[in-house]
């Protein structure tokens, strides 16, 4: 469900200050290896290892022996290379 922040003023009876934030629940996409491999320019191996040391996000299990990335995690890591590789 959406989050509601309530400021100041509301804590001091003055219900109209009520500060909404969107109240649509974000639906991320999951990713399988193949697609994260697609959008990181590296190896299976070299991702393993960049889990390890937190370089990565961390995929979450979704089956006995099925595990997927968030894409929004995916692309923040991207993301972040690319603000890296800028400030060369």
């Amino acid at each position: 469900m959406g989050e509601i922040v309530q400021t100041g003023d509301t804590m001091k009876g003055n219900p109209m200050s009520l500060n909404k934030q969107s109240t649509k629940p974000t639906r991320d996409i999951l990713l399988r290896l193949q697609e994260v491999l697609q959008r990181l320019p590296v190896s299976r191996a070299s991702l393993y290892a960049g889990m390890r040391t937190g370089l990565y996000p961390q995929p979450i299990r979704v089956g006995k022996r099925t595990v997927a990335w968030k894409e929004s995690e995916i692309d923040a890591c991207i993301a972040s290379m690319n603000r890296g590789s800028a400030a060369l």
